[in-house]
């Protein structure tokens, strides 16, 4: 599992934990303060994080992060093809062609 992937596992662990039960009802009242603000601080370092990895990680396939990579691994090619619109800004066909190419280069 990539970084990356840790990162999303960790966050959304932590998302679910926050979501499921109020802080006071498992820690008090003077204690969830002190919780809160260690999980901010802690979900705000995995974010940056986790952004380091994925501009690590975008080098490894020109370009994609593993995420657009393992949907062009599972036929989801428009899927992968939207990710990197979404994330870069590109249009249609710039998007398109550079999937079409990393596609091609690494036989996925």
């Amino acid at each position: 599992m990539s970084r990356h992937e840790q990162f999303e596992t960790l966050a959304e662990k932590v998302l679910l934990t926050m979501l499921s039960q109020s802080p006071l009802e498992f820690m008090g009242e003077q204690e969830a303060p002190k919780a809160l603000a260690t999980v901010a601080l802690a979900v705000t370092e995995a974010f940056l994080n986790g952004l380091r990895v994925r501009r690590d990680e975008m080098d490894n396939f020109d370009g994609l992060l593993p995420t657009e990579i393992q949907m062009l691994r599972d036929r989801q090619k428009i899927m992968a093809i939207k990710s990197v619109r979404e994330r870069t800004g590109m249009g249609l066909k710039e998007a398109k062609t550079l999937v079409d190419q990393i596609q091609a280069q690494n036989s996925l």
